[in-house]
């Protein structure tokens, strides 16, 4: 479709089948932003380094705490509490107010 011609010219290097594997296989470092809406949220938690905040994997604006999509390195939780024990285990109670 859209492809940059670079792309084109060497689709064996560059195609693939689905969005998925395409992302995976070359943006994995933003895997995300690359997936964009099509991916689905896992509604756990991640840190947030700019404000030492615990937010859900979720898309800004649809619901508490969600902080947009974590990223394919953010380590997830089950809970805010066990994100912050983990991850800012020097102030946890700052941590979990939004």
């Amino acid at each position: 479709g859209n492809e940059p011609e670079y792309m084109a010219l060497n689709p064996d290097s560059w195609m693939h089948l689905s969005k998925e594997l395409c992302c995976k296989t070359n943006f994995g470092w933003m895997l995300s932003k690359c997936l964009g809406s099509s991916a689905s949220a896992t509604n756990k938690w991640y840190m947030v380094w700019d404000g030492f905040k615990c937010k859900k994997d979720c898309a800004v604006g649809t619901g508490p705490s969600c902080g947009g999509r974590a990223e394919s390195w953010d380590e997830l939780f089950d809970t805010q509490l066990a994100c912050c024990t983990k991850k800012a285990s020097w102030n946890p109670t700052d941590c979990l107010v939004d």
